[in-house]
């Protein structure tokens, strides 16, 4: 960290990428553990033996503290929310679980669609990864670890319920249903209406 910075690793994750899963297998195996990892607009579960050699684990998801789970793209539009966002969250074993650090949220606007929701997700994710980033490898370990202490003190979690691919569905299934004009109008693509998948740990 800092100017003593050791190296820094970046590994892209693909769904259903036997080879990516590979490569992030292989990171988190590195003998020497590590400081700080960030999970970044991420779907891939980091499983115990994972977390257990990382000092300070981060994910930052797509979405509020309100909106852990899948659905965040479109669940904001549905509902009649005013605003979009991403949460940095401390990982733990269970999904969107862990301690809330930060979040930084968008104002929605009106006439708003999915697209337009799932871009400005996009943009708050990067804020937060960009500023915490930032902070990680331009400051001392001692000082970065401070700027966390009191978030994690707080002990913050998340304020809504976590939503899995079928209730996703089946909440879009129902709206769809009953408002087939604002269906068309929020172009939410086919694909979210698909069958859960079943979501496998390392």
């Amino acid at each position: 960290m800092g100017s003593s910075s050791a190296d820094v690793s970046v590994v892209i994750w693909q769904k259903q990428s036997a080879h990516a899963r590979s490569l992030i297998e292989a990171a988190w195996r590195e003998e020497a553990g590590w400081d700080i990892a960030f999970s970044v607009y991420s779907d891939y579960v980091l499983p115990s033996r994972g977390l257990d050699r990382i000092r300070v684990p981060l994910n930052i998801h797509p979405a509020l503290p309100s909106h852990p789970g899948v659905g965040y793209d479109v669940l904001p539009l549905i509902d009649g929310e005013k605003k979009c966002g991403a949460t940095m969250h401390w990982m733990d074993e269970q999904i969107d679980h862990g301690v809330v650090l930060e979040s930084s949220s968008m104002e929605i606007p009106q006439n708003a669609n999915y697209p337009v929701v799932r871009k400005l997700n996009q943009m708050a994710v990067l804020s937060l990864f960009e500023k915490w980033f930032r902070l990680a490898t331009g400051t001392t370990q001692s000082a970065f670890f401070e700027r966390l202490r009191v978030p994690v003190s707080q002990g913050r979690g998340w304020t809504g319920p976590y939503v899995s691919e079928a209730v996703r569905t089946a909440k879009l299934n129902d709206f769809q249903r009953m408002d087939p004009v604002k269906w068309e109008k929020y172009e939410i693509p086919p694909a979210l209406m698909s069958p859960p998948r079943k979501v496998s740990r390392a």
